[in-house]
């Protein structure tokens, strides 16, 4: 049956329940004000009963129990952290951004620093396996002291590159048969366990999955109105989406002297991202205004050069829009790379092949929807004058971390991909209109309603819509408190879902910076709510109920 045609009555679930209910779930439940808050500042009585949560934010307890298995062998003290990586690469990249931070560390704890410069490798030994035995039962263990936990935390949710829940699941049935490797005897180790390991249930890496995941992306990326279909080859799978713009980010980073532009008030993460990648020169245009643009013009006109651009659209959580086409004749006339990020909008709603070189892709949101799996896409636009040099660069530099089970997940909830996004357009354009209209609420963010409208109509497909998204401001900061704890949907972290989702968003992911976020018009009265596939008769009444309280005030 089709998910369209049952989803579940929208409802508040407890504190930290899994959304949904899966071990490999991407969000928990935060269904107060104060839970939101406690999270984002990782606050015991939150983190104490937390199962699950958006796996780049937290070390998922199936990862923790595999760090656990290789600490015990290797007689790892458990004072000291730990991650997990699905290569060497990804685990190398992750200790030299950590070993910058050396200069924070206390004398006494120097041994412990040392660890961090070592990546211990488990695997099985090659006799007698299959290639995707030995590909997938590999992992690499990097381990560092507890006074680097926060910067760890940082990287594993800004580079993205650790490991997927699944892969870890997938390890912890066969740990026990992998040897360990380093630079350090120590830990070199046996494996404990010896026998047959039982076949894995795909095939070749699950490349026929993956292709047909390509296969949907080109297509439905491909420009309306463009001469040059985009093909497989031009679409880049990776397993999550900050470790896609990562990646990309470090392909087009060639010299010292590159600069990058982050234009717009763009995902959290992003502008860090992409300075982590290797652009220690970057400007943030965070308002993303007309007068911004004008300043990158002046700027480009007296002669500064810049490599790249990263933009979104429309942005989170405002909805805005950025001028692509003026941003593109820029682009032609001073020679830089445009790269946009559409999860919001999808491409099903928009074509940005006219305008862009590169698209990338969140396809954790609603190309899967149900939530219970991770990925990013990287899509090089065929009809762009980079279009070779790019290939190239991202080519060299990229490995298949995506782990073959959730390359299944991820085809089969996308099949209806396309139907969703129509459904969800349809539903988050009648709340915003009548969600509008509310006395209590101050305004209503959606691509329709803000002032970069027109923006946004330049590059919507003829039957594409608005997207997903909507953010209420409140007149009160107590008015937005009181609606978020009223509110019976569904409340946590992540978007694009197939059950309706909401967020007291500005206090989850800026709690540092509330002034310099409410500079930009992201204030903390701000409620974002992510539309699912539920009747919109039964979410607008779910509003209204949480409205009626407000009133109460």
């Amino acid at each position: 049956m089709s998910i369209l045609s049952k989803p579940e009555p929208p409802h508040a679930l407890p504190l930290n329940a899994k959304q949904p209910n899966d071990i490999h779930a991407i969000s928990s439940s935060l269904p107060t004000w104060a839970s939101v808050q406690g999270a984002a500042n990782y606050e015991d009585w939150i983190m104490d009963t937390l199962e699950v949560d958006y796996p780049r934010f937290v070390v998922h307890y199936l990862i923790a129990r595999l760090l656990a298995v290789a600490r015990n062998r290797l007689g790892v003290s458990p004072s000291l952290g730990g991650m997990a990586f699905p290569s060497e690469r990804t685990a190398k990249r992750f200790a030299s951004h950590l070993k910058a931070k050396k200069g924070s560390l206390p004398l006494a704890i120097q041994f412990a620093w040392m660890l961090v410069n070592i990546c211990i490798n488990f695997f099985i030994p090659s006799e007698g396996l299959k290639n995707d035995q030995l590909r997938w039962s590999n992992f690499y263990a990097v381990f560092f002291p507890k006074d680097l936990e926060e910067d760890a935390l940082h990287l594993w949710s800004v580079v993205g590159e650790g490991m997927v829940t699944r892969h870890a699941e997938f390890l912890l049935e066969r740990v026990h048969y992998m040897i360990s490797d380093s630079e350090v005897a120590s830990f070199r180790t046996p494996a404990p366990a010896q026998g047959e390991l039982l076949p894995v249930s795909w095939s070749n890496s699950a490349q026929l999955e993956k292709n047909s995941v390509k296969e949907r992306i080109a297509h439905l990326a491909t420009s309306e109105n463009g001469p040059m279909p985009v093909s497989i080859q031009d679409v880049f799978l990776f397993d999550k989406g900050m470790s896609a713009i990562s990646a990309l980010a470090r392909s087009m980073q060639t010299s010292v002297d590159d600069e990058a532009v982050v234009y717009g008030w763009t995902y959290t993460e992003t502008p860090e991202s992409v300075r982590l990648a290797g652009f220690q020169r970057f400007t943030h245009y965070a308002r993303g205004t007309a007068e911004e643009l004008n300043e990158l013009e002046t700027s480009l006109a007296s002669g500064h050069k810049i490599k790249v651009l990263f933009t979104e659209l429309p942005c989170n959580p405002t909805v805005e829009s950025p001028d692509l086409p003026r941003i593109r004749a820029l682009a032609d006339k001073y020679n830089f790379v445009v790269v946009c990020d559409d999860t919001l909008a999808s491409f099903v709603n928009v074509d940005l092949i006219p305008y862009v070189d590169i698209i990338v892709t969140s396809l954790t949101k609603i190309f899967s929807g149900a939530a219970n799996v991770m990925g990013g896409s990287v899509v090089i636009n065929p009809q762009s004058k980079y279009h070779s040099s790019i290939h190239k660069s991202l080519a060299a530099d990229y490995e298949d971390n995506v782990f073959p089970l959730d390359a299944v997940i991820l085809a089969n909830n996308s099949i209806d991909f396309v139907q969703r996004v129509h459904r969800c357009n349809q539903t988050a354009l009648t709340l915003a209109n009548e969600l509008s209209l509310h006395k209590s609420v101050r305004r209503v963010n959606y691509p329709t309603m803000v002032g970069t409208s027109p923006l946004y109509e330049k590059v919507r497909r003829p039957n594409g819509g608005y997207g997903y998204i909507l953010s209420i401001f409140f007149h009160t900061l107590e008015s937005a408190i009181c609606f978020y704890n009223a509110l019976d949907v569904r409340k946590g972290a992540s978007c694009g879902t197939n059950f309706t989702l909401a967020i007291a968003y500005t206090e989850l992911t800026h709690h540092k910076e509330f002034e310099w976020a409410g500079e930009s018009g992201v204030t903390r009265d701000c409620v974002r709510i992510s539309v699912g596939l539920e009747d919109a008769e039964l979410l607008l009444d779910r509003m209204e109920r949480a409205l009626d309280e407000v009133e109460k005030l």
